[in-house]
């Protein structure tokens, strides 16, 4: 009897060794993998700007481009994203004033026109660098 209870201790350890260093191992593995970076506008894991064909010099014209509307974009959609948390507490107040949730509609409103002239901006600036062939491409995919 003494020796079935400490072979089950004993089976029952091993098996939870072996289960906490399977799921160990498995974090570990996929944890540390590089993820690929997908394009936002392709949804594919290349960037729309490698299948235009850009030659070195077009695409050293539009890195600068690329890193500056990111960048804006970055702060505007944050600054919307404040100004949504902002609106979900006004809306969850019980006496909710129609006053400042209309000022923060302004203000999402002004920002998402902000969002949408740095787009077309962008795309402004990044037909100049192509050529017509790519201009094409860009436009028609």
């Amino acid at each position: 009897m003494k020796n079935k209870r400490l072979t089950l201790i004993l089976v029952l350890s091993l098996s939870m060794n072996a289960a906490f260093l399977l799921v160990t191992g498995y974090g570990w593995y996929y944890g540390n993998r590089p993820t690929p970076e997908i394009c936002h506008f392709t949804g594919k894991e290349i960037h729309f700007y490698q299948e235009l064909g850009l030659t070195p010099a077009q695409l050293a014209a539009m890195k600068p481009l690329a890193d500056r509307f990111h960048q804006n974009l970055d702060l505007l959609s944050s600054d919307m994203k404040a100004h949504k948390e902002t609106m979900i507490r006004l809306l969850e107040n019980h006496d909710v004033s129609l006053a400042e949730t209309g000022n923060v509609r302004r203000e999402m409103a002004a920002i998402q026109n902000r969002i949408q002239q740095a787009v077309i901006d962008h795309v402004l600036d990044v037909k100049k660098i192509l050529d017509p062939e790519q201009q094409n491409h860009f436009f028609n995919r």
